[in-house]
């Protein structure tokens, strides 16, 4: 097949911004959209170019006949809807996070297996184009192993419990969280394998994390992680076995640490380095990823190979977001067995 025959189910805030995008994906055929409110799944057709509209995932998939279907909703909807759309046949492409465990994530991985199709979860820092130009320049002879990573993030939100899990801080984890550790699983390239965290909360909803990792190739890597802010911080960086360094401010900007730095009479001077910023040329709609992760979606199931990230990707995310609330319970490192 030339095209990739997608239906969408939800057309809610989130679910407009990914469709946005559908049109400038040649590689995509978006067939159907489906909410169970019609105007809904009619107004997102119209406005985004699906053939049709309903209000029944499983009488689109019927009719339609789709390869894929994405779903956008709260993550009990990913999770219960994600089974279903395997067992009908379909490939999936899930909005983050995919389920509220590990474990039932598991059971989408575990479902896809069985079905013979093949799913991705929407965690589009790895896709910008600014974290893709990361892990290019990491994969560099030059670059040598990763052997460190740093995050900080601050999030606007939640302040209160979300999609009716337990506590602030676990819907933090699970609705912003999953983006930088899933950034960076795929910059280290290597999987974790000790999680150690702390974190503080206000009364008002504010949480502070400290969080550190070991991972199983060596590197080790930290996280400072702001929850319920006034403002959006997204800054990473790896450095590699050579000494050379990239940072990534805002999924937008990269520079380059790739010289030794200069000696002077006083010791170290500035670090020569090279910067590249996205600026008003980046060509998709809302974020950067958004595009990318749909357009890498669409190819790779149309090369028939495992779109990332994967289901798999998303277990392994959802389970250190679960070691991270150990850890802080117990004030212990968590090995992260497999």
């Amino acid at each position: 097949m030339d095209t990739l025959r997608l239906g969408f189910i939800g057309c809610g805030g989130q679910a407009s911004l990914l469709q946005a995008n559908l049109p400038l994906i040649d590689a995509i055929d978006f067939v159907a959209t489906c909410d169970l409110v019609a105007e809904k799944a009619e107004r997102n057709a119209s406005r985004f170019g699906a053939s049709r509209a309903y209000t029944d995932f499983r009488e689109m998939i019927q009719t339609e006949s789709p390869d894929a279907v994405a779903i956008c909703g709260p993550p009990p909807m990913h999770h219960e809807l994600g089974l279903a759309c395997l067992e009908l046949g379909c490939h999936i492409f899930l909005e983050k996070p995919p389920a509220l465990s590990a474990a039932q994530t598991r059971e989408l991985v575990d479902a896809a297996a069985r079905a013979g199709r093949m799913g991705m979860v929407a965690t589009h820092w790895r896709h910008a184009p600014a974290h893709q130009m990361a892990r290019r320049l990491a994969d560099e002879p030059e670059f040598g192993d990763v052997m460190g990573f740093r995050c900080k993030y601050a999030a606007p939100g939640p302040r209160t419990p979300i999609w009716d899990v337990d506590s602030t801080i676990r819907g933090y984890l699970l609705g912003q969280v999953i983006h930088p550790v899933d950034c960076m699983r795929f910059l280290v390239g290597s999987e974790v394998s000790h999680v150690f965290a702390a974190i503080a909360e206000r009364p008002d909803g504010t949480t502070s994390y400290a969080v550190t990792f070991r991972f199983q190739n060596g590197a080790v890597g930290t996280m400072s992680l702001f929850g319920g802010t006034h403002t959006l911080m997204m800054e990473t960086a790896i450095i590699g076995a050579s000494g050379r360094a990239v940072e990534i401010e805002e999924a937008a900007r990269v520079r380059y640490y790739k010289e030794d730095p200069a000696l002077g009479a006083g010791g170290y001077v500035d670090t020569p380095s090279v910067s590249w910023h996205t600026g008003n040329l980046y060509r998709g709609y809302a974020r950067p990823g958004y595009l990318e992760e749909l357009r890498h979606f669409a190819a790779a199931l149309l090369a028939g190979e495992q779109p990332r990230s994967s289901l798999e990707d998303a277990w392994h995310d959802m389970r250190i977001l679960e070691a991270i609330i150990e850890s802080n319970a117990t004030g212990e490192a968590v090995h992260m067995q497999e």
